[in-house]
């Protein structure tokens, strides 16, 4: 006898299983009047061969925080037993706006998980309209195969601190082979995660959030299995502890959610109690190149390094300013080689090295100096830094002793700064405070009364 009523009030209220058109079909206006658990709206609204189906709510209200409105996508026929794709109120309730895009050739369905206690109707919510369009099938994630895993850092420490968000498991393709306890059979939305072994050969991986993860460890892309968990994190969350791995070693980590039918924020992280120490430099050096100066160094070991900053001075003593920043590798058991390309060097430059660790030290390396061959005349060696915030240095040469004007123009040519200088034999250096100029770009002037010589420079 229930089914006969559901069939009855699906005849009624429910749309079922076209192919093709429904791609530009508009559905509603829906009002559920009904408090069962899960109400049927919409029922294999299906996209053509090749192609996803995108639904865009344009009307409608539920009960919020208690009536989600839900979109399962899936099989023809799954209905609700597919991915579920959304659940949620909207705005407020205010389901306008909502977007739900479901993979390629697969159904979706629409649904309001009702708490029972009001309807549409006696609330006079403002009924549920959408429309149904077939668009390009969404890219599965980047990571979606074990031979392309995303790379997962290991934090230092004996907890999570710093968990990324997990890939979108509900574009992931289905891949067999799981070897976990799951309620999903044996292939799963999977995708696919890389942890270099730190130096102690522990490490800890831990899911987070709120979809119902299973987890699997293994030796290399169709290796052998380390360790699989379900719910061995907090809640429904995974956790795997490895102990007695190889340094150096990767190992691959598949995430995937329990039942395949569920498609939720979650986050995923990789830590051990290790001793993190500042980077180790083999060499630090300048030289120059052509137009420019190359400043290169290598790391025999960085573990905790966040970046490098390349710093310079005119004389090795003062007025140090960063040039540049490279991130740094990361590596655990191994260094590796960096470069930065000083395009605007001066005569003479003086360079340090600035290690930033995660935990925001700073260790700074020996000087090291480059002199270019002296520019004869009047003429301009550098402009740094580009663009600049606040304060600009000009590095000029002059074959003699001589008063030089400083003028600083809009591109309008309106002159907005002017200043004077009793400029040296060889090679001088100007500073120019440019904090109250508006961001744009501007032309700088030196102007010795025999010559005249300009620079463009950007203002952010």
């Amino acid at each position: 006898m229930r089914n006969f009523f559901y069939l009855l009030f699906c005849l009624m209220v429910c749309s079922f299983g076209a192919t093709a058109q429904d791609c530009g079909t508009s559905f509603g206006p829906f009002c559920y009047d009904q408090t069962s658990t899960l109400i049927p709206l919409a029922i294999d609204i299906c996209p053509d061969a090749g192609n996803a189906i995108e639904l865009t709510f344009t009307a409608g209200q539920v009960e919020n925080t208690w009536d989600e409105l839900q979109v399962f996508c899936g099989a023809a026929g799954s209905g609700s037993g597919g991915t579920q794709a959304y659940s949620g109120y909207g705005a407020s309730g205010d389901v306008t706006t909502v977007v739900v895009t479901c993979g390629a050739d697969e159904c979706a369905s629409v649904y309001i998980n009702s708490d029972g206690s009001v309807t549409c109707a006696t609330e006079a919510y403002e009924s549920i309209e959408f429309d149904a369009a077939c668009v390009v099938p969404p890219a599965a994630p980047a990571n979606n195969d074990c031979a392309t895993p995303a790379p997962l850092a290991v934090e230092s420490g004996t907890a999570c601190a710093a968990p990324v968000a997990g890939a979108d498991v509900g574009l992931a393709t289905y891949e067999a082979g799981t070897t976990c306890t799951t309620g999903g059979g044996d292939a799963a939305k999977d995708v696919w995660y890389s942890i270099v072994v730190p130096d102690n050969g522990e490490v800890t991986i831990e899911t987070g959030g709120d979809m119902d993860t299973v987890m699997e460890a293994f030796d290399g892309c169709g290796g052998t299995s380390l360790a699989c968990d379900d719910d061995g994190g907090v809640g429904v969350s995974s956790l795997i502890a490895l102990t007695n791995l190889v340094p150096g070693n990767t190992v691959l980590v598949r995430v995937w959610e329990y039942l395949n039918d569920e498609n939720e924020a979650w986050t995923i992280c990789a830590y051990s109690d290790i001793v993190v120490l500042p980077a180790e430099l083999s060499t630090f050096e300048a030289e120059a190149d052509d137009k420019m100066n190359v400043v290169s160094w290598k790391t025999a070991s960085e573990a905790g390094v966040l970046s490098f900053d390349i710093e310079r001075s005119l004389d090795g003593k003062k007025g140090w300013t960063t040039i540049g920043n490279v991130d740094a590798e990361g590596t655990l058991q191994a260094g590796a080689q960096y470069q930065f390309m000083d395009k605007s060097p001066a005569q003479m430059s003086y360079y340090r090295l600035v290690t930033i660790d995660l935990d925001g030290s700073e260790d700074r390396s020996e000087i090291v100096a480059v002199e270019r061959e002296a520019k004869s005349g009047f003429d301009i060696a550098s402009v740094y830094p580009q663009p600049v915030r606040d304060q600009l240095t000009v590095v000029f040469n002059s074959d003699y002793e001589t008063d030089v004007e400083v003028n600083v123009y809009n591109l309008m040519g309106q002159r907005v700064l002017q200043t004077f200088i009793n400029a040296q034999e060889n090679q001088n250096a100007l500073s120019v405070e440019m904090g109250a100029f508006f961001p744009g770009v501007y032309v700088i002037t030196l102007d010795n009364g025999q010559e005249l010589i300009k620079q463009k420079l950007i203002k952010e």
